[in-house]
């Protein structure tokens, strides 16, 4: 079972790797960092805001798996008419 602890978007003050795109979030990029426990493993997650919120849209079954780093990366702000300002 998937549990999130928490998602708290962050400023990178380093390179890292999308888990569901593979693509780097470069220094200074915007991302979302996500502490997940899976079963009984705690996970330090790092996606792109959009990669994440395609996840969730996805994610309708309630038992959401993908390959990591494997996944296309949507186009920012895409989804931009499903959050509304």
């Amino acid at each position: 079972m998937i549990r999130t602890i928490h998602c708290t978007p962050c400023n990178a003050r380093k390179p890292y790797q999308c888990l569901w795109c593979g693509e780097p979030i470069e220094r200074g990029e915007l991302y979302v960092r996500a502490l997940v426990k899976v079963d009984d493993s705690v996970q330090d997650q790092k996606w792109h805001s959009e990669c994440l919120e395609h996840s969730v849209l996805i994610d309708i079954s309630g038992e959401f798996t993908f390959d990591a780093y494997s996944n296309t990366r949507p186009v920012k702000d895409a989804l931009a008419w499903v959050y509304p300002e």
